[in-house]
């Protein structure tokens, strides 16, 4: 027998998200009402909203600090469908108690009605998590030396790490109407003909993937990681990850992170880097979470200090 889930909330806006896991997010923006912004986790995250809630396993109020035990990868969810009945949704989800065994899932909207809205939107969530794991394998064989580098059309080096650029795997990070896309079938704006851009979203765990790899490249100059359509998804421990790789590379000179959801600790591992990189000279970090203490950590790792000499090297943040 399948766990029961009641899904709610459908046109109400969550926007409390938590470092490495994402919830189903209900917007109310222009004809979007219900559009779910997430990236990695399905799960009763924003506990107000109530947007998925699996019976007896929440404390709702609880304060949550991590990933829940009724939260679920969107990486182990397939077979999106709808049930027999006319308000469920049956989903496959690999159990990684039992070994990533298949068990069948049904969500039920509260409202019978809205049983089209969130098929429409878990399939969609689902899909654009797939083509980031493609741009995470794409980036992995480059760093790795699996795959060729990247070149141009004339045949000059890509130096610049950009997924939200990866075209054929349905990327952009300008509004563009799209002839064909991976996405064609769960999102109506591209059917419509809409210009849609869709920025790859990449949570702290892969950061934490591509990042001890990327400390030993040697031809890529320039990292973009920044979102602008909607927050990014790296926060303090993704932002960790990059800062020890930066350590040590010796050719990157420039990162531009603006929009994420990077935070005082982040902000601190990345003043470490400052203190010793002598390699870095653009860093952008508009539009994050740094408050006082990250700005000071940041500073003080400029401007120098008993621990270590001023940074010359960096000329634009």
């Amino acid at each position: 027998m399948s766990d029961i889930f009641v899904l709610s909330g459908s046109g109400t806006g969550v926007s409390k998200l938590h470092r490495k896991w994402y919830t189903l997010k209900g917007g109310a923006d222009n004809d979007n009402q219900g559009q779910i912004l997430v990236s990695m986790y399905v799960g009763e995250l924003a506990r107000k909203e109530n947007v998925v809630k699996k019976k007896g396993m929440f404390n709702t109020g609880a304060k949550v600090d991590g990933p829940d035990e009724g939260d679920m990868l969107l990486d182990d969810l397939s077979g999106i469908r709808k049930g027999d009945d006319a308000s469920e949704i049956l989903i496959n989800w690999k159990d990684p108690k039992k070994g990533g065994a298949l068990q069948e899932i049904t969500l039920r909207p509260e409202k019978g009605d809205d049983r089209d809205l969130w098929l429409s939107h878990i399939n969609k969530s689902v899909s654009l998590r797939v083509l980031t794991r493609r741009a995470i394998e794409r980036i992995m064989g480059w760093l790795s030396g699996d795959l060729d580098k990247p070149r141009t059309e004339k045949g000059y080096l890509l130096t610049t790490l950009d997924p939200s650029e990866f075209l054929d795997l349905g990327f952009s990070r300008v509004a563009r109407t799209w002839e064909v896309h991976p996405l064609m079938k769960t999102d109506k704006r591209l059917v419509d003909g809409y210009p849609t851009a869709f920025e790859c979203q990449m949570s702290d765990d892969d950061y934490k993937l591509i990042c001890p790899p990327l400390a030993k490249n040697n031809w890529i100059t320039e990292l973009r990681f920044d979102c602008f359509f909607q927050v990014g998804l790296m926060g303090d421990e993704g932002a960790t990850a990059l800062a020890k790789a930066l350590e040590k590379n010796k050719t990157i000179t420039t990162v531009n992170l603006k929009g994420n959801r990077i935070g005082d600790e982040g902000a601190y591992f990345l003043s470490l880097m400052i203190r010793v990189n002598r390699t870095l000279e653009v860093l952008h970090l508009d539009g994050n979470c740094i408050k006082k203490p990250g700005t000071i950590y940041i500073l003080t790792a400029l401007s120098g200090d008993a621990v270590s000499k001023p940074n010359m090297c960096m000329r634009e943040m």
